[in-house]
């Protein structure tokens, strides 16, 4: 069962919504429990780690959903937060607190279906700690605990799991995005790595456990170093 918030100050447009998860429910098989809430501060108030969708209106009296969203933000990384707006100019502040995408009010069956497709995808990749990558080759789910690191390769991106080497088409910064929350840290341009495989780190180089070198930028070394000594910190 997935988890689904609706923050709106108007009780007829979260009606709808209700009206339409359910609709989404019965067409994909697929069990929601749905949460409503009618200012940011009431959400805030009863935030609930296993939230993991949020439908966020942002034009709301005293709290507004991108305040609201800043402050879930420093409470939570993962939960998918999707803007509802009637006015297309607030939709480049939710860059700033990762905001999934945006739903303009008013809002039809159709639209909002696309987005929740994506939304749950999401959502069961992270509740489960996998990511999805589709290739000529097929389609795969690569476990978060299997995965090594990833490199930057020809035009595309190699993903390197214990098992094996697989091709994706999606760009760094897209990996990057699927991946926070997680354990893992991009510590040069072309790398990400799962610090739970991180061996030593040595100058400019850090060495896994299964013996790949990987460069780090020096750019980068702060923050890798800094990533590093708090996950570390919390499996001691």
């Amino acid at each position: 069962m997935i988890t689904v918030v609706i923050c709106d100050d108007e009780q007829a447009f979260i009606n709808r919504m209700k009206e339409y998860i359910k609709r989404f429910s019965e067409e994909n098989k697929e069990e929601f429990s749905v949460r409503e809430f009618t200012s940011g501060q009431t959400l805030l108030n009863s935030y609930n780690a296993n939230f993991q969708i949020i439908f966020l209106d942002i034009k709301m009296p005293e709290l507004d959903g991108i305040e609201t969203a800043k402050r879930i933000r420093q409470m939570d990384s993962n939960v998918i937060i999707i803007f509802l707006t009637s006015l297309v100019k607030y939709v480049l502040a939710g860059y700033s607190v990762n905001a999934a995408n945006y739903l303009i009010k008013p809002l039809e069956y159709k639209k909002f279906k696309i987005e929740m497709e994506k939304a749950v995808i999401k959502a069961v990749s992270i509740k489960n700690g996998y990511i999805t990558v589709k290739n000529d080759k097929g389609f795969f789910k690569i476990y978060l605990s299997t995965l090594k690191y990833i490199e930057t390769y020809q035009r595309n991106t190699m993903i390197h799991t214990t098992k094996e080497d697989i091709i994706s088409y999606k760009k760094m910064q897209d990996h990057e995005k699927d991946l926070e929350g997680y354990p893992f840290v991009r510590c040069h341009t072309s790398y990400i790595v799962n610090m739970q495989y991180i061996e030593s780190v040595v100058g400019n180089d850090l060495t896994l456990s299964s013996g790949e070198i990987i460069p780090i930028s020096k750019q980068k070394k702060k923050d890798l170093m800094q990533n590093l000594a708090e996950y570390l910190g919390s499996e001691l």
